[in-house]
């Protein structure tokens, strides 16, 4: 184990350290930066446990370079683990993850600690996505990393203190069952009273245990300028890794094939096709794969939120980067992709126009009063499913909140 773990209990923001579980440092740049950011401002110690060598399948080398403290906790043994989580001494360990068998052995660790579990609200939160498997890209990988997370699991319940028979009974009812009622988080920051509907089938969350901060689009409170800086017409296409995940009926080049059709309708209706990707996916692969139709433009923008302020329409799937849509106000068409249930699109059913081939698509383009058909319905669908305070300030000022009232 790093000598660093044991220096920790040491830090003189002992009694205000926050720990995140991230499955691969992939997801850090995008998922758990906004939140270090602010923990920071607020003085809190902020650290990180990751099981990257478990989930290499995820590992992209995107450059970043984390200010805080990360662990790599996969080749630890239940034991090690354990004596990591009381060095930090954490006030909470949060994670948006809970569907693996790592996710859920990380909850019963934190409580075996007695350190409260929250669970952060983060993608799409439906009933059909909360309970969708996703077939994986390397099924003997996948089995391989099982048969590990099982030994972790096996060291688990043998540990002095956990009760054998209860946390198989755990196990079982959430991997076979998608009942997470108990295994579940201490608390939960949710978006809205709809994601509580949404994910209390499989939490069974009393009210007292719950908060809510709306879906996060800006690091500080939205300014009330117009975002709006250019007068091009611009398509706006919020890319989501279904090839990547084997989710639905395509390949890359069927993909490929897919965004071309889209993309000569746009352009020929005087728009820009912008393509915003997925962060796991690569810009290298798409500009290669796309590159045979020169008005398909891949951006590198970062900043989902200033690419939508910056475009004439919004259109995509089912991904929560289009409530960034709703928020400023932008006409939302949601596409169907071959292969992908639309149980999942029903989600934007309130608010986006729904896209089921690309000659509706043209009609709707040549008017351009058609765009905005759903713009009056965005008040109401913002109360019901985003929720308002949409920024990582007022969302981790309310963790802190849920947290000290546990």
């Amino acid at each position: 184990m790093d000598k660093r773990t044991y220096n920790i209990a040491e830090s003189k923001l002992n009694n205000r350290t926050i720990v995140f579980f991230a499955r691969n440092t992939s997801q850090l740049k995008n998922y758990v930066e906004p939140y270090y950011k602010e923990f920071k401002e607020l003085g809190y110690d902020f650290v990180v446990i990751h099981t990257s060598a478990l989930t290499s399948h995820l590992t992209k080398d995107d450059g970043y370079k984390p200010e805080y403290k990360i662990y790599e906790i996969s080749k630890l043994n239940v034991r090690k683990i354990v004596l990591l989580i009381k060095s930090v001494a954490p006030i909470a360990i949060v994670s948006y993850n809970f569907k693996s068998m790592f996710d859920i052995l990380i909850i019963r660790l934190a409580a075996h600690c007695c350190v409260p579990s929250v669970f952060i609200e983060h993608g799409l939160t439906t009933q059909g996505a909360l309970s969708a498997f996703i077939d994986p890209p390397d099924k003997i990988a996948t089995i391989k990393r099982y048969f590990k997370y099982s030994i972790k699991y096996l060291q688990f319940v043998l540990l002095k203190g956990v009760k054998a028979k209860k946390e198989f009974g755990i196990l079982y009812n959430a991997m076979k069952r998608k009942n997470y009622s108990g295994a579940k988080f201490s608390c939960a920051l949710l978006y809205s009273k709809n994601s509580l509907k949404q994910v209390n089938p499989f939490f069974s969350f009393n009210e007292n245990s719950v908060a809510f901060s709306g879906y996060p689009v800006t690091q500080k409170p939205i300014p009330q300028k117009k975002i709006n800086t250019s007068d091009d017409k611009v398509f706006l296409y919020i890319h989501q890794p279904f090839v990547f995940h084997k989710v639905g009926a395509l390949n890359y080049d069927e993909e490929f094939n897919y965004l071309k059709e889209i993309a000569k309708t746009v352009i020929g209706r005087g728009l820009k096709f912008v393509i915003k990707l997925h962060p796991i996916e690569s810009i290298e692969r798409y500009k290669e794969g796309l590159s045979d139709l020169p008005g398909i433009i891949i951006s590198d923008v970062s900043d989902v939120f200033e690419l939508i302020g910056n475009s004439t329409i919004v259109a995509g799937h089912y991904s929560t980067a289009l409530f960034g849509a709703v928020i400023l106000r932008k006409p939302l068409f949601v596409f169907d992709y071959p292969g992908v249930n639309e149980t999942n699109l029903l989600l934007f059913n309130d608010c986006g126009i729904r896209i089921h081939n690309n000659e509706q698509l043209d009609d709707l383009l040549k008017f351009p009063d058609n765009y905005s058909q759903k713009i009056n319905l965005y008040n109401t669908y913002i109360e019901n499913v985003i929720g308002s305070n949409n920024n990582y300030e007022h969302r981790v000022k309310t963790m802190v909140d849920l947290i000290n009232n546990k």
